[in-house]
């Protein structure tokens, strides 16, 4: 590394940059200047305080660059005792994540990718467990009712997606004359209405007409429709929308 003298000299800000002098866009300048010179690599314009040789900077730490214009990257560090307690406090940090994780400076990448293949694992093994529990919950929350030859599957669960919703509704109108109505309080409160594929309803327009009761909206297709609703204890009063529209 070399230590390169730095050279300032004062000048009218036109001849300066005549000289070769890099001058920031963002930057305002009076009509003298400061020239800053290192080496045969570095000339800007420059109003701050600056040290006498390059070497005096000591340890530098890069903490961001950016672009300020064609050609011209702005560089932000850390130097001297500031940047060598921060270097020092991350390599800290750093020993006590490899402690956390099991792990070292060899092999850190190789055991991130293995933990986070283990999290995904179990995410997709507590997934599958609660698709069981909404199944469950399902057998003895879901009601059956025929209405004018309509088998009207309806209930209130206390924990499910949209997905779990749609799960449990696909089980029931694969079966013919199906209409299934589901509600979920939690973790949003979201109602699903759909139909088997040999019914005519459309879906999506009775889905305006019972979530009005329960202050919601929703759409979809002619077949399933979903969405969200303000008011769960308003319920009885959309399904009673549903089964008039099926007795017609």
């Amino acid at each position: 590394m070399k230590n390169e003298e730095i050279f300032v000299k004062e000048l009218p800000y036109q001849e300066a940059i005549k000289t070769g002098a890099i001058a920031i866009f963002e930057e305002k300048y009076g009509d003298v200047v400061r020239v800053i010179s290192a080496g045969d690599f570095s000339k800007e314009l420059c109003g701050g305080t600056h040290v006498k040789r390059t070497g005096d900077i000591g340890y530098f730490k890069l903490i961001s660059e950016s672009s300020v214009g064609a050609g011209i990257r702005r560089i932000i560090a850390k130097a001297g005792r500031k940047a060598v307690r921060e270097a020092y406090e991350d390599s800290q940090l750093l020993k006590a994540i490899y402690q956390e994780i099991g792990a070292n400076k060899q092999n850190l990448l190789e055991r991130l990718t293995a933990l986070k293949e283990e999290l995904k694992e179990k995410d997709n093994h507590i997934q599958t467990l609660k698709s069981k529990l909404v199944r469950l919950e399902a057998k003895s929350s879901v009601n059956l009712e025929q209405i004018n030859g309509i088998k009207l599957y309806w209930g209130i669960l206390e924990e499910a997606s949209l997905d779990n919703l749609r799960e449990i509704a696909d089980s029931y109108r694969q079966h013919p004359n199906t209409v299934v109505f589901l509600v979920s309080k939690s973790p949003k409160k979201s109602i699903l209405i759909a139909r088997s594929k040999d019914l005519n309803y459309d879906m999506k327009a009775i889905i305006k007409d019972i979530a009005k009761p329960m202050e919601g909206s929703g759409g979809g297709r002619e077949d399933l429709a979903q969405g969200g609703v303000q008011k769960i204890e308003t319920f009885n009063s959309a399904l009673e929308v549903l089964k008039s529209i099926l007795s017609k």
